[in-house]
């Protein structure tokens, strides 16, 4: 859609997605890649990424985060989690949920991959790389003489 930049789509890369995400980038598109399985940023109050995007999620729907009205968001009353023997949220995998009668929450899965990342790109690939070519023009590792400003570790 106009005004969606590819860095704002997120799919989760290792399930169904991972062949969407591999046409994409072989497209040169950049969507974020998602791994609900790996690791959460936050590994000591989340048992993975999944259950941290939910978390997220949840909390911007507490603070006054609201949805377009749509049927597939009562997938949302099916979600259920638990605190592991780590102490850590734990939301209950799919395969469970299809065991207890629950859809599979595919909508909702979608919408709390959103919140894998914690800010939105809000200008183009050009637009962005035009701001990293003039930033590096002042940076000082780039450049050995005096005078110019002290640079930024990310330009290296």
């Amino acid at each position: 859609p106009e005004g969606v930049f590819d860095q704002n789509v997120f799919i989760d890369s290792l399930g169904i997605g991972k062949g969407m995400y591999d046409r994409l980038t072989e497209q040169r598109y950049t969507p974020y890649s998602v791994k609900f399985s790996e690791r959460a940023s936050d590994d000591t109050q989340f048992a993975n990424q999944r259950a941290e995007c939910y978390w997220n999620a949840y909390k911007w729907l507490s603070e006054g985060g609201t949805l377009e009205p749509h049927t597939d968001w009562e997938q949302l009353s099916a979600i259920r989690y638990k605190v592991d023997s780590s102490g850590r949220i734990q939301i209950m995998p799919k395969e469970d949920m299809r065991k207890q009668g629950y859809q599979s929450p595919d909508v909702v899965d979608a919408f709390v991959s959103t919140f894998a990342r914690k800010s939105v790109i809000n200008k183009s690939r050009e637009e962005r790389k035009e701001e990293r070519s003039l930033l590096r023009e002042f940076d000082t590792h780039q450049k050995k003489e005096k005078g110019y400003f002290t640079g930024s570790p990310y330009l290296r």
